[in-house]
């Protein structure tokens, strides 16, 4: 299937191509939304890392 094939069903059938379209972005905001995800019972979405501070080391000098 090329562009203009997918462009032509989608104008015969608009209903259908936006009902695709409405899936796709429910799918696509189930894996990004922690919660979407607890809202519908599939647990934790995959964490984020986060940046941690970088800690101050002191140094103890010998006398």
């Amino acid at each position: 299937m090329d562009l203009t094939t997918v462009k032509t069903w989608a104008k015969d059938n608009p209903w259908l191509a936006g009902g695709i379209a409405l899936g796709a972005v429910g799918i696509i905001a189930l894996v990004v939304s922690p919660a979407a995800r607890k809202a519908v019972g599939l647990g934790k979405a995959p964490a984020k890392r986060r940046k941690t501070a970088k800690k101050e080391v002191s140094v103890k000098r010998l006398k």
